[in-house]
């Protein structure tokens, strides 16, 4: 199944990855995550592979448990390697360990934090559609087959979220 979005998250979590997708997948953005989408009997580390290689972008929810996931950091690296944008979406005030800080240092974070979080899900709902749509208009990464530099996937990357993040001010 096509996808829009890869949701990375700690199984500790659910309920927050739950209601982002389903808030998502309401308005028609097409989202994979675990276990869900993984078939029964299918290699769960090849599916997470494929599924990143599919994805426009990774939502992460971010939280103290998803800070120590070596699942997640495994998924953040792949996501990274494959030149994915990561919109980190925190949960906590937990600060990145090591390894997170050193895969999201420089990233704009949708603060879910303070007040309501169906709210905070609504702005990154709105900024996910931004990218989305920053993306399909060639300013995000291309899953046509088309190769660029990391690089340089990185620099329209960093473009596209700045667009939206100005916007939101």
């Amino acid at each position: 199944m096509a996808h829009d979005v890869f949701i990375s998250y700690s199984h500790k979590n659910a309920v927050i990855a739950d209601a982002v997708c389903h808030r998502f997948e309401e308005k028609g953005i097409r989202c994979w995550y675990a276990p869900r989408d993984i078939r029964p009997g299918e290699n769960w580390a090849a599916s997470i592979i494929r599924a990143l290689a599919d994805a426009k972008l990774m939502v992460l929810i971010f939280t103290g448990d998803s800070n120590v996931s070596v699942q997640v950091h495994r998924e953040v690296d792949a996501a990274l390697s494959a030149g994915i944008p990561i919109i980190p979406f925190r949960c906590s005030a937990d600060e990145p360990v090591d390894s997170m800080r050193y895969y999201l240092a420089g990233l704009h974070w949708i603060d879910a934090i303070e007040g309501e979080l169906e709210d905070s899900i609504v702005r990154l709902l709105e900024q996910t559609r931004r990218l989305l749509s920053a993306s399909a208009n060639g300013f995000g990464t291309s899953n046509s087959g088309a190769t660029e530099p990391v690089g340089h996937k990185r620099k329209k990357v960093i473009f596209a979220l700045a667009a939206g993040f100005l916007t939101l001010c």
